[in-house]
């Protein structure tokens, strides 16, 4: 693995947009035990079972290579961890085949031709679930989810589908960067240091969603760093493109889920989350 400093050098190599960002996490944030937010979900997900996710957890907190790593976070110039904690969070194909859905990577391998179970595991199974969620004003994104405007991006159904496979219940974890550590990139600039310096996984709607339910005092309010999700991709019908992002978006009033232009350079309020692979 890069050391840190050389990682740093590399980044002046990204040909995308990077600024100093805005705004932090919320003084004195913390990631709950994986512990503590198996029991949040266990209770918003009936009947999902965690076997297996004691090990993996164990497994996890063991990688002192992961939990030693940090930056310079630009916007105070401290040295910070890049990994804020262990993420818990359901598996997807699991969540939808307990519901009875159909499989999910199956409809998103048949791309704009699908029948939407990605959107719909997003906006009708996990969003209701998420606290303070949506605005009273609601949100242009919504009942636009079909195959045809979201999608993740190709490494997502690859990597969900062998979590899938390796692990006997229906709940994984990875260590989460919750958006400081790519803080003020560009969806594209994000995506460069995920594939040369990180190695990690984008955070995706369903990711970042169910970290929201475990976590809701990251976005408590506004001013605080909002959240994007790299993960997905997105298109308005009078584009041809899947150019755009969704984000999560924290207000006094609540939340909102919204998308921006991948090449946005409005982004000194946003970070991208990622997790370790």
């Amino acid at each position: 693995m890069l050391e840190w400093t050389k990682a740093q050098q590399l980044s002046n190599q990204n040909p995308y947009f990077i600024i100093e960002p805005d705004w932090d996490y919320p003084p004195g944030f913390q990631m709950k035990t994986w512990e503590e937010q198996l029991q949040i979900l266990e209770a918003a997900y009936r009947g999902l079972k965690a076997d297996g996710l004691p090990e993996m957890a164990k497994k996890w907190l063991a990688r002192q290579d992961i939990w030693e790593q940090t930056f310079v976070f630009p916007l105070t110039g401290e040295s910070v961890k890049v990994y804020d904690g262990l993420l818990v969070f359901p598996l997807p194909g699991k969540v939808a085949a307990t519901l009875g859905l159909g499989n999910p990577w199956e409809d998103v391998a048949r791309g704009e031709k699908g029948q939407g179970l990605w959107g719909k595991l997003c906006e009708e199974i996990l969003f209701p679930l998420v606290p303070r969620f949506p605005l009273p004003s609601g949100d242009y994104c919504q009942r636009q989810m079909g195959s045809d405007q979201f999608l993740p991006e190709e490494i997502l159904p690859v990597w969900f589908q062998e979590l899938e496979a390796s692990i006997k219940g229906d709940f994984a974890c990875r260590p989460i960067s919750f958006g400081r550590r790519l803080a003020g990139h560009s969806i594209l600039a994000a995506h460069w240091e995920n594939e040369n310096l990180i190695s990690g996984i984008p955070g995706c709607s369903w990711l970042v969603g169910n970290g929201l339910i475990t976590h809701p005092d990251r976005l408590p309010g506004y001013g605080h760093l909002w959240l994007d999700c790299p993960g997905d991709r997105y298109r308005f019908y009078y584009f041809r493109g899947f150019d755009f992002a969704p984000c999560f978006n924290g207000y006094d009033e609540g939340l909102r889920f919204t998308t921006y232009g991948v090449g946005s350079t409005s982004i000194g309020h946003f970070g991208s989350v990622v997790l370790a692979r």
